[in-house]
């Protein structure tokens, strides 16, 4: 089984991803975007969330898939894009 890493949270952050081992969307979010994730299996070896009884796999699907979309996006954006207004 993984080790939980705590994360600074607040008393609303009740939010659930994972009910077993209590994961909160906030933390799988701060994961998702500090941590190189591309798998359910890389979820549970960096935070635990679908460590327990797997219910959680496909709320941790979507995670990923809108993850890897928004990643994809802004990889496919030109770092500098040249103005189209010319001087005259």
């Amino acid at each position: 089984m993984s080790t939980l890493t705590p994360v600074a949270e607040t008393d609303e952050d009740t939010n659930y991803v994972c009910g077993c081992l209590q994961i909160t969307e906030h933390q799988l979010l701060s994961t998702l975007a500090t941590k190189n994730i591309w798998t359910i299996r890389d979820i549970r070896k960096t935070i635990g969330a679908g460590d327990g009884c797997t219910a959680c796999h496909h709320v941790l699907k979507r995670y990923l898939n809108v993850h890897h979309r928004i990643e994809r996006e802004e990889l496919a954006e030109p770092a500098f894009r040249p103005s189209t207004h010319t001087r005259s």
